[in-house]
């Protein structure tokens, strides 16, 4: 089993421990492929640790991901929740030909409500637990990156289903009436600087330490993906402004450029996991899904036995 790669500061993982340092944890963009922090999450939770978290924070399908294990979450349950989320029918290209949009953002709220499989984010324990859970959406005019905290158990429903709606691949989506996004193209698709500037602006205590999941694989000489934006508009995303069109094309930039912003950081102390996997982001496997979970789980694992924990 290969685990994941890590960059940044092992001594962040010590404030699961110290009540003196603030914890927050951020997954960012990765569709299936986020299978593997679920798994990383699940150990944390399995410790009790995710009581210590001051908060959390997503971005595209690390929203649903946070609400899950900050919700529920056992490593079988997490399994049983990954299949559900990489169902036909919540993402097929059979939809597009049909004259639907390719995401059902319908179906993915129900998956999330319990209401389609029974097995759905506990939102009502989010909420309870008190701790902020933020989502990283996207203005999909401006390409402005924005930031909410979930208020009620509706709103972490909400925020999951339309945190992973790609304008032009599915219906267009709103919250609290703003039209909004996934943030994966944003300059927030690696989410530690949202994060930290919302408990900023709340006046909350900033984070002292920062656990951030990166669904893609570390590639530190990444290229322009030029063909994302021939592919954009192919699948009808060319509705974008020109702004949001040259954010699509650079995401991969940006989101390596923060990743050093983070790791020369010296008011917060960030450690970033890496995916390790280069598997497709949709239509994972089963088998793939679950080897993705465990592989998660045993890196956090290897990380606080690390640590003498």
């Amino acid at each position: 089993m290969v685990l994941g790669k890590t960059t940044g500061d092992h001594e962040v993982l010590k404030a699961c421990f110290d009540q003196s340092r603030r914890l927050a944890i951020a997954v960012g963009p990765g569709a299936n492929r986020n299978a593997f922090a679920g798994g990383a999450l699940v150990s944390i939770r399995e410790r009790n640790l995710h009581h210590k978290v001051a908060a959390w924070g997503g971005c595209s399908s690390g929203i649903a991901t946070c609400g899950y294990i900050a919700g529920s979450g056992s490593r079988e349950d997490t399994k049983v929740f990954s299949h559900d989320t990489n169902d036909h029918r919540l993402l097929s290209v059979w939809r597009w030909f049909l004259g639907k949009p390719m995401f059902d953002v319908d179906y993915a709220d129900r998956v999330f409500q319990g209401i389609e499989t029974g097995r759905g984010i506990n939102a009502t324990r989010v909420i309870e637990s008190g701790i902020p859970f933020y989502a990283i959406l996207s203005d999909p005019n401006t390409g402005q990156h924005l930031v909410f905290r979930a208020e009620t158990p509706d709103e972490v429903h909400q925020l999951a289903s339309v945190g992973a709606a790609v304008t032009g691949i599915s219906r267009k989506v709103y919250f609290r009436g703003r039209e909004v996004s996934d943030g994966f193209f944003t300059l927030a698709n690696f989410p530690l600087e949202a994060i930290v500037e919302q408990c900023r602006q709340e006046g909350r205590g900033v984070p002292t330490d920062i656990l951030v999941f990166a669904g893609k694989h570390l590639d530190p000489q990444p290229k322009r993906k030029r063909w994302s934006v021939e592919l954009a508009h192919l699948l009808g995303l060319a509705r974008y402004s020109e702004p949001v069109r040259r954010l699509m094309k650079d995401r991969y930039i940006h989101f390596y450029e923060a990743h050093e912003r983070a790791l020369v950081r010296t008011d917060i102390r960030v450690l970033v996991v890496w995916n390790p996997t280069k598997l497709p982001a949709f239509k994972i496997p089963k088998e793939e899904s679950e080897k993705l979970i465990e592989t998660g789980y045993q890196t956090m694992e290897h990380l606080f036995r690390s640590l003498g924990r």
